[in-house]
């Protein structure tokens, strides 16, 4: 019996496949102070990949004469540029597909807007000298658009798992701390931004505690200042050690909270005494478990680049944990295993 071949759901994997690379990428390029390689956009000097004869960086460095060309900063980021672009390609084809069948319109419709904003930030995250407001909305969106493709996925394949197949009710303690989890989740997220944007994952290199006190001396107010000036590099990060201290500290507290969160939920999983759920509760507190001790290998070691990417692409992992275990539990109505 052949098989029709199924182009949403072929183009629906390939950007699956696609949207972490591209959120490591970001990561990579970011951890690399790579951010601000190419002071233009969508092109890199004034050209399509970034100037590589004597002659062409002679002619960048009279047109941005405050900007010198490192081709190592260059190169990561229009890679991830370019990386971008060909997600955003394949969300659109997406999106046209969907449309002329008639099918997912608003999961594909909300993906395609979701893109574009997140190409605009993208530009401003440039054209605002990484503006800490919008490089953490920048990430922010990146997770998001990948946790709604996620979901999109598990549609798109009618993936028949259900938490709730034999007894409704016994779910919704779970759905409710699902819940509960997912503002935690997300606040954690927000705070490793600020955290990254701001400079302040070394503001405190000890451990348990911070400059050798369990409540250190921080500026919250100016930390967390969302409001900050518009106009200078961001490039390094402008706040003074106090205000970074404050946002590191905040950002362990977060994780503390989000490990007791995750902990209860894990719980509640297990109590349900089914293989799908104990398989679930395992999976999200092994990534948990490593994702604490990915930050706690940064704080010790000093924030090696692949520690630190290894720690955005566990927080992209948590993300894709929750969304599945969101979905499991929303599903009140069981179907055929396939």
């Amino acid at each position: 019996m052949q098989h029709k071949l199924d182009l949403n759901k072929v183009l629906a994997w390939l950007a699956g496949i696609l949207v972490i690379p591209v959120i490591v990428l970001g990561s990579y390029t970011r951890l690399v102070d790579a951010g601000l390689g190419c002071p233009d956009w969508p092109g890199c000097y004034g050209h399509w990949s970034w100037p590589t004869t004597t002659a062409d960086i002679n002619v960048a460095q009279q047109l941005w004469p405050h900007d010198p060309v490192h081709t190592e900063k260059a190169i990561p980021e229009m890679v991830h540029r370019y990386s971008a672009g060909l997600f955003g390609i394949l969300i659109l084809f997406n999106f046209i597909y969907a449309w002329a069948k008639r099918t997912a319109l608003l999961r594909t419709s909300t993906l395609l807007g979701l893109v574009i904003v997140q190409a605009l930030l993208g530009m401003w995250t440039v054209t605002l000298k990484l503006w800490p407001i919008v490089v953490v909305l920048h990430l922010l969106l990146g997770f998001g658009i990948m946790a709604l493709l996620a979901r999109h996925l598990l549609i798109t394949h009618k993936v028949s798992l259900t938490l709730a197949e034999t007894n409704p009710t016994s779910i919704k303690p779970v759905r409710r701390w699902v819940y509960i989890t997912s503002v935690v989740l997300w606040g954690q997220i927000i705070l490793g931004g600020w955290t990254s944007a701001n400079y302040a994952a070394l503001a405190c290199p000890d451990l348990p505690t911070c400059q050798g006190e369990w409540f250190p001396a921080g500026d919250w107010g100016a930390g967390f200042n969302f409001a900050q000036q518009i106009g200078p590099n961001y490039l390094g990060g402008l706040l003074d050690h106090p205000s970074r201290v404050a946002i590191h500290y905040t950002h362990r507290w977060g994780a503390l909270l989000l490990l007791s969160a995750i902990g209860v939920l894990v719980w509640l999983l297990w109590q349900l005494k089914q293989k799908t759920a104990r398989y679930c509760a395992l999976q999200l507190m092994a990534l948990v478990s490593i994702q604490i001790a990915i930050g706690i290998g940064n704080i010790v070691f000093q924030l090696p680049l692949l520690l630190a990417v290894m720690h955005n692409i566990c927080a992209a992992l948590l993300v894709i944990s929750w969304v599945v275990i969101h979905y499991t539990t929303s599903r009140t109505i069981p179907r055929k295993q396939c």
